[in-house]
């Protein structure tokens, strides 16, 4: 059986449920795997990539915001 886990304030926490008795004793074998971290903030290459890539905009962006404003307040 393998097991995915998380090491994290000295336990390994299993990444999803475990189908064993409670105190069952493993014996765990370390395979190191680099995940790659999700970017938060977009560089310009990324911006110039998407660029064309939407469908232009339904209306006025301000008659949009007033709208999605008067609907949150009602």
């Amino acid at each position: 059986m393998t097991i995915q886990a998380v090491y994290e304030n000295g336990v390994f926490r299993p990444v999803e449920p475990v189908d064993l008795p409670e105190h069952t004793p493993v014996m765990v074998e370390t395979i190191m795997m680099e995940i790659p971290q999700q970017r938060t903030k977009m560089t310009i290459g990324d911006l110039a990539r998407f660029q064309g890539t939407m469908e232009p905009w339904p209306e006025d962006p301000t008659v949009w915001q007033q709208k999605t404003r008067d609907e949150e307040w009602n």
